[in-house]
């Protein structure tokens, strides 16, 4: 039986309140997994909360494995956790979000069924569909994109999450050898450092298989980086739109469709309009653009700021916070 590593990194602030108990809750959601060859690891990213947190996590003694480090951000806590780790697998879950106890136990299943198919099983990330709960644990509906369940190549995911599909860290279970392949998570991202990793996986030739069961939950609070980490998140993505602008030239997916082109019309979206013409016109030059792309690419503009802005109403309204 394969060993899993579930990775808890925690972060908690004196002015949240719950913090501590957001933490015990995922520990015993972690522990309560009916796949037996688990171990917790708790790495503690330099709390701010009186100690909290750090008792919180020893007074679970050798049930799990506790590290504490300096505050560097959740990439540098991951990548301290992945390289403590024992497991053949590793499975990622914030402080403050849930696992149900058949996640691990399903997904190496899931493991198990890509092995007999003779594919190589380690090359894939194993994907279930999250949930999403209130700072009280109530569950909360919301719509994302999802896509059928089964095993999908990398250039295909990466064609999808340009368009919209978006992947919960927490929601994954991931082959340790993937880390040595692809490298640790980015320390110096404090908001995309997820996504950007995801997509250098599949981009480096990893797929995904996807469980679309609810087997993880995600807390929506205004104390997550979420809706506190704003401010980090364009330096990220202009860190983002340098790498992928080179990655992407010349892949497309199983449907033809150009990668880099999906990634020019997501950039105006986003706001990153100086990336996204620069590959305009780098595609033109290879005659993989033309005048009708630049139309769309100033509708994109628009409708991507009233985005931004109902987003941002939203946040104030949801969280009283600014987006």
């Amino acid at each position: 039986m394969e060993k899993v590593s579930i990775i808890i990194p925690v972060y908690n602030r004196s002015d949240n309140k719950r913090g501590a108990e957001y933490l015990r809750e995922a520990i015993d959601s972690a522990l309560s997994q009916t796949y037996e060859n688990i171990e917790v690891i708790v790495v503690n990213d330099g709390s701010d909360d009186e100690g909290a947190s750090e008792r919180t996590a020893l007074s679970y003694g050798e049930k799990i494995r506790y590290f504490y480090k300096e505050n560097g951000g959740v990439s540098s806590a991951l990548n301290l956790g992945i390289n403590k780790a024992s497991g053949d697998w590793i499975s990622w879950l914030s402080h403050d979000d849930l696992y149900t106890s058949d996640k691990i136990s399903t997904q190496m299943k899931d493991v198990e069924k890509v092995k007999v198919s003779g594919k190589e099983y380690r090359k894939y990330l194993y994907y279930c569909r999250g949930g999403f709960i209130n700072s009280n644990g109530d569950k909360i509906k919301k719509s994302t994109k999802t896509l059928s369940d089964g095993l999908y190549n990398g250039s295909d995911v990466i064609h999808e999450i340009l368009n919209g599909y978006g992947i919960g860290g927490c929601g994954l279970l991931m082959p340790k050898k993937m880390f040595e392949d692809v490298g640790s998570f980015e320390e110096d991202m404090r908001y995309s450092q997820d996504w950007f990793m995801w997509v250098n996986a599949f981009i480096f030739g990893y797929g995904l298989y996807v469980n679309n069961k609810i087997m993880s939950l995600t807390r929506l609070h205004n104390m997550q980086t979420s809706t506190t980490g704003q401010g980090f998140r364009q330096a990220d993505r202009k860190k983002t739109a340098e790498f992928l602008s080179k990655k992407l030239v010349g892949m497309t997916d199983s449907k033809n469709n150009n990668l880099l082109k999906d990634y020019m019309y997501l950039c105006v979206f986003e706001g990153l309009n100086e990336w996204g013409i620069k590959i305009y016109y780098e595609l033109k030059k290879r005659k993989e653009a033309n005048v009708g792309d630049f139309f769309r690419l100033h509708l994109l503009k628009v409708t991507g700021r009233i985005k931004a802005c109902l987003a941002q109403k939203y946040y104030l309204i949801r969280y009283g916070v600014k987006r």
